[in-house]
């Protein structure tokens, strides 16, 4: 028992020397700042393709993702989603969200996105966790569909709505001034109506 208490503190005790090459906490937050902007930025002008490739760059080949996401809506259900995927996953996802015809309408409007970086830990491998609650709210305009009708009515319907996600993030230093996301799990709550 000794023994793994001796090892146990040799390697905490080696870990800043190790961190020092890696991610320090202004980093990480320095990171979380700029994706939150470009985040916005790009939501706010329905740059879909933009976000896929923001991942593309960003995500680890092996990069893990887990959400687990409840939705309240004011007159509707009320449901609870859980997703787990890879970087594979996402990026084919995002594919999807950048297959968005040019030229058709953002269906989100006023968006806002915040992120307030609770706290960083810088681990002995030169990588950093952090927490991180992101705050996010906007105006969805999602097609109406008449009941029974299989297309949309040409009208809009206009949802605001707010989310609030706290996110355990990895973050790995690829040299230089490179960071790559290596898994995130979140919780998210969402408002809607």
């Amino acid at each position: 028992m000794r023994m793994l208490a001796m090892t146990a503190a040799a390697v905490l005790l080696a870990a800043p020397a190790t961190a020092q090459d890696g991610l320090t906490e202004d980093r990480v937050r320095s990171f979380i700042a700029e994706a939150t902007d470009e985040a916005q930025q790009m939501v706010q002008g329905g740059d879909w393709a933009g976000i896929q490739s923001w991942y593309e760059q960003r995500l680890s080949d092996t990069a893990q993702i887990a959400a687990r996401a409840t939705v309240l809506t004011r007159d509707g259900p009320t449901m609870t989603v859980s997703i787990t995927m890879d970087a594979e996953d996402l990026n084919r996802f995002g594919g999807m969200l950048g297959a968005t015809p040019p030229g058709a309408q953002n269906p989100i409007q006023d968006f806002s996105l915040e992120a307030e970086v609770r706290s960083v830990t810088e681990l002995p491998d030169g990588g950093a966790s952090a927490v991180i609650v992101f705050d996010e709210s906007g105006v969805l305009s999602m097609p109406m569909v008449a009941e029974g009708a299989a297309d949309p009515a040409g009208e809009t319907d206009r949802v605001v709505f707010q989310t609030s996600s706290t996110c355990n993030v990895r973050l790995a230093s690829e040299g230089g001034d490179s960071i790559l996301i290596e898994m995130v799990a979140c919780d998210s709550i969402s408002t809607m109506g």
